[in-house]
């Protein structure tokens, strides 16, 4: 007998916090993901997923 299916509370809650997450969205984020362990740190999991802030620019010295 196959198990329950999960419910999509208990797959990622904090995902379904996030204001207008439905089921499609997180799907698709945690599809592009892909293995979550394979990023050394959330900095290294932001830059992957495009939301690292980015680095102030030092202007050039004259």
């Amino acid at each position: 007998m196959a198990p329950p299916p999960l419910m999509r509370h208990e797959l990622d809650p904090g995902l379904f916090g996030i204001y207008g997450c439905s089921t499609l969205t997180a799907a698709d984020i945690l599809g592009e993901t892909a293995k979550i362990h394979r990023f050394k740190s959330k900095p290294a999991y932001a830059v992957h997923n495009g939301t690292a802030p980015l680095a102030p620019r030092v202007p050039a010295s004259p």
